[in-house]
């Protein structure tokens, strides 16, 4: 590190105290020559082997070439961003047996399904079923060369799939029937089997794919022409109303609406037979509404008006010498004034009882 200290590989010094933990932590901000003057001098040191992250790529063009010409280091490269300059990994390469196979299948599929809520784990074991088999067939019966990732996605890209059409069978579907002919009880028919036993069931059944991409309340929704909280509040009515309630509801002469019918099936079973009963009692008739009153009273209101109107007239020709007009005349329009207001609070009176008869039937009907 610097003319007097430096770090020793060697975990058993000669002075004990020496001893200690071989980690470093460097911490400098940008620029700060965390590189330049600290992991540079330790990598041109070449007195061990090394794995270095370098998600910049510096480290590689400033010290790579020594290593390697100069102290004859064998460096091994992976970068996952410009692959023509990354060495290769060949995972089929390392599986021997059915074990390997389901070892990396669940590997591969735990780290490429994303993030997020977990799928129906139908789906999950029939991807697995479909991995296992197409690999098993690359590794027990392809040649070498083609033991690698890019037969396997060709493979699958080679599945094709007609809906319309039952019996269709593509090129990966004549491989594994041959297959089958000569060896009936390998792995990788049993678990093409599988596979297809399961795709049957869902790739080719649409009334099961249109379940499986679109909820019930929506499609119910779509074909009855209602919103999709309609269909829902008539399943959750559906689902939570007792039998005796129900009964009740279907046979009484008086229908009760969706919302009542809502409110019955939140009640505790034993009270919701009850609670049906009183709603579906036939409400009594309507009353007809008396207008004779309300006629009378209009037409009184109609005669005061228009005294008060003439006697206003009258008083507005005569503002000047109001002060002259007699104790009868002053007290009429005076009486005028007050009997057109009587009838004006009746008539308000009146219509405002009538407004109350209507709304307490509304509410009834509700």
């Amino acid at each position: 590190l610097s003319g007097t200290e430096f770090l020793t590989t060697n975990t058993r010094p000669k002075n004990p105290a020496n001893a200690r933990n071989l980690n470093a932590c460097v911490i400098g901000s940008s620029g700060s020559g965390k590189t330049r003057f600290w992991l540079t001098p330790q990598l041109l040191q070449a007195h061990s082997s090394y794995v270095v992250v370098d998600p910049k790529g510096g480290v590689l063009s400033q010290v790579g070439y020594f290593l390697q010409r100069k102290k004859g280091y064998k460096i091994k490269v992976f970068n996952s961003i410009d692959f023509s300059r990354s060495m290769h990994y060949n995972p089929l390469a390392y599986i021997k047996n059915e074990a390997d196979i389901l070892k990396f299948v669940n590997t591969l599929i735990a780290n490429t399904k994303g993030e997020g809520k977990e799928g129906d784990p139908f789906w999950t074991k029939s991807e697995t079923l479909l991995y296992c088999a197409l690999i098993a067939y690359i590794i027990f019966e392809g040649p070498e060369e083609d033991r690698n990732m890019n037969t396997l996605v060709d493979m699958i890209s080679g599945m094709e799939v007609k809906e319309d059409d039952p019996d269709f069978m593509n090129a990966i579907d004549y491989m594994f029937k041959g297959l089958e002919k000569r060896k009936p009880d390998c792995f990788a028919v049993k678990q093409y089997k599988k596979y297809k036993l399961a795709s049957g069931q869902t790739v080719k059944n649409d009334n099961l794919t249109v379940l499986e991409t679109k909820p019930f309340s929506e499609d119910t929704a779509d074909k009855l022409g209602v919103s999709k909280r309609t269909v829902e509040r008539l399943v959750q009515i559906a689902a939570n109303l007792t039998p005796e309630a129900k009964k009740i509801i279907q046979e009484a002469d008086t229908k009760i609406t969706k919302g009542a019918a809502l409110k019955i099936s939140r009640l505790p079973p034993d009270q919701q037979a009850e609670a049906a009963a009183v709603l579906t009692i036939a409400p009594p008739a309507k009353k007809k509404l008396d207008t004779a009153d309300l006629e009378s009273l209009l037409k009184e209101f109609k005669a005061h008006a228009q005294r008060f109107i003439s006697g206003m007239t009258a008083f507005n020709r005569q503002a000047e010498t109001f002060a002259r007009m007699s104790y009868v005349q002053s007290n009429e329009l005076w009486n005028s004034a007050v009997a057109v207001t009587d009838v004006i609070r009746a008539f308000s009176k009146k219509v405002n009882h009538i407004k109350d008869e209507l709304q307490g039937e509304h509410d009834h009907e509700n």
